[in-house]
């Protein structure tokens, strides 16, 4: 467009190719030479560019969208169908777009007056799809314009019929005045109210009704107010409570791992197979296994309530206090007994019996230190690989790093801190350092500023400088990704007798 302003139609390409690597900016040139084929022409440079910048279109996933846009209840016709002209540019319809809107405006509409009406029509083109759905939309809204003003004025009768009594009282007291409410009940018989809030100024298809988003506090339905609920309340005469039958896991058998222990309890030892289930922050145990094993046994009175994952209440008949084995390990622990469910071995016995799943296995970690190897290695890396010893500062070819940050950000200008007099020469001989390293570089102005903080190093050298990036940082959108479980670490350490430890100096 710059160069259409300038009429530069008949300049040659490279001095358009340098008109728009002018209006690129610095940090434009800079990207525009790491792109890959930008070519010596004006033409190939435009193409470099848009190949980066245009995103790829995906033509099914855009059509799909298309095919799901429907009319929302705030929406007019005009605005339904212009959002549906903007999802139609990336769908690449072609000779067949004209069709496509026309077919998506009838299925999208969310008025079935405009519908039925549309589909009535032999030969419908969009043009005329689109006149026709304007016609009756305006239609009806001047419908509900008078259907308002005819309740307003129907209202008027009424008050004057209600106010005609104290005139009455006023100058003939032996008069009996007329009775209003025969006049007031005819009337608001004659008239129509909305089923929603009871208002007779508007009808309930008024998008501004009060009653369109609200629960009714007596059936807990959405759109209507309790005072004109249509439902009746039941008389309860019973409430029925059933026990839910918790943690019964028999539908659930194929992905269970079972883990045998020795619950050791008085002097009395069972091998009892549990189920491993890290998820339950206790171990239970159903009531029949405590019959058959453990009947003599006395249980303690739980100081704790167990729920489902569902937050239903878990029937707990006491405590059972035992020590448990595994392997080489035992622990004290609890075993709550439950009514009835599966036998689980909950996270508490897990971690305490030092346990770790490999595979579908249960196995425990041994607690033995690892016997110290001396290594075999150079002590430093520079005596086995001199030239990865290199003073300068290395750069990452072909790639620059974006950081995003949220839509409705809004820039931060921090204040800058002052420096001390002791500090400030060496600070600057640093940024001079890292700006001839091309580390840094040097901007006039920059919608976000953030200050430095200057440390001094314990060996005296030169300055430690940091950027306080905490008010960019509430606004960054981070980089997600999952850290490893420090079981899988240890697991993929195992073995090992050779660690390195990598200092970055700067």
């Amino acid at each position: 467009m710059l160069v259409i302003a300038a009429s530069g139609d008949s300049w040659p390409d490279a001095r358009k190719r340098a008109v728009l690597l002018h209006a690129l900016g610095t940090e434009g040139q800079r990207l525009f030479y790491t792109l890959p084929n930008t070519g010596d022409t004006f033409t190939t440079a435009i193409a470099a560019l848009k190949e980066h910048f245009v995103p790829k279109v995906n033509v099914i996933a855009e059509r799909h969208k298309f095919r799901q846009r429907a009319q929302r209840p705030d929406e007019t016709v005009n605005q339904f169908l212009a959002s549906l002209r903007e999802l139609a540019a990336t769908c690449d319809f072609g000779n067949m777009e004209d069709q496509m809107l026309r077919d998506q405006l009838i299925e999208g509409v969310a008025n079935t007056r405009i519908r039925d009406r549309l589909l009535l029509e032999p030969d419908l083109t969009l043009a005329k799809a689109t006149t026709l759905a304007l016609q009756i939309e305006s239609g009806l809204r001047d419908a509900n314009v008078l259907s308002d003003a005819t309740a307003a004025s129907a209202s008027a009768p009424v008050r004057a019929v209600q106010k005609q009594p104290k005139q009455s009282r006023r100058w003939d007291t032996k008069k009996k005045p007329p009775d209003p409410a025969p006049a007031t009940t005819q009337a608001a018989a004659n008239r129509r109210s909305c089923f929603r809030c009871g208002s007779f100024n508007h009808l309930a298809n008024k998008p501004s009704c009060p009653a369109a988003k609200m629960t009714c506090n007596k059936c807990g339905k959405v759109g209507h107010f309790s005072r004109v609920c249509r439902s009746t309340r039941k008389e309860v005469r019973e409430v029925v409570i059933n026990e839910p039958t918790v943690l019964y896991m028999n539908n659930a058998v194929q992905d269970k791992i079972l883990c045998t222990v020795q619950v050791t309890v008085n002097g009395r030892c069972k091998d009892v197979e549990l189920i491993v289930d890290t998820g339950s922050s206790v171990s239970i145990i159903p009531e029949n296994i405590y019959q058959t094993y453990f009947s003599e046994c006395v249980l303690t009175e739980p100081t704790f309530a167990l729920v489902t994952y569902a937050k239903e209440k878990i029937s707990v008949k006491g405590c059972l206090k035992a020590t448990i084995s595994h392997d080489s390990h035992s622990t004290a622990g609890t075993l709550v007994v439950v009514e009835s469910g599966a036998a689980l071995l909950g996270l508490d016995l897990f971690q305490s019996l030092q346990m770790k799943l490999e595979g579908r296995k249960v196995i425990t970690t041994s607690t033995s230190p690892t016997p110290t190897v001396e290594p075999a290695v150079p002590e430093t890396v520079s005596d086995h690989s001199p030239d990865m010893s290199v003073q300068e500062v290395g750069y990452a070819k072909n790639f620059i790093h974006k950081v995003h940050i949220l839509p409705n950000a809004v820039p931060v200008q921090q204040k800058l801190r002052r420096l001390p007099f002791s500090v400030r020469q060496a600070v600057s001989e640093e940024l001079k350092d890292l700006q001839d390293k091309g580390i840094i570089e040097r901007i006039d102005a920059s919608p976000w500023v953030s200050p430095i903080v200057v440390t001094q190093r314990r060996d005296g050298g030169k300055p430690r400088m940091c950027v306080d990036l905490r008010e960019p940082n509430k606004v960054i959108v981070a980089d997600c990704h999952p850290l490893p479980h420090m079981d899988e670490l240890f697991s993929n350490l195992r073995g090992a007798t050779v660690f390195s430890t990598i200092d970055l100096a700067s």
